[in-house]
């Protein structure tokens, strides 16, 4: 495991300084693939999601959108999760509008509201 001094980002759901060892150690043994995605890409990502799909995203939760929009071998049958406590949040905001965003939920990091 590497520490940094520094995890500034857009993403900041996905930043850490200091990657925790069950962490690392579960990827290790789960994951099949990594694919690293630029700043410039999650926004792009929100952009699209947003004005092809009508889905408000923050950037930690387009990642994956990045990735596939970035990815020259695009199957048709992939499925991609967009989440993030702000996309709730701005979702429920559009079903009603009239109410304001510190009524709809909380925003602190790390709050997770089943619906």
């Amino acid at each position: 495991m590497v520490e940094t001094d520094t995890c500034d980002t857009c993403a900041d759901g996905l930043a850490t300084r200091t990657p925790d060892a069950a962490n690392v150690h579960a990827i290790r043994e789960l994951v099949d693939d990594v694919v690293l995605v630029s700043e410039e890409q999650m926004l792009d990502a929100i952009r699209h999601l947003y004005q092809k799909e009508g889905i408000v995203a923050e950037p930690a939760g387009a990642a994956a959108t990045a990735a596939f929009l970035a990815s020259p071998r695009r199957d048709p049958s992939t499925v991609l999760l967009v989440s993030g406590a702000t996309s709730q949040r701005m979702s429920a905001a559009r079903r009603n509008p009239l109410k304001p965003l510190a009524s709809v939920g909380p925003s602190t990091p790390g709050h997770h509201k089943s619906q």
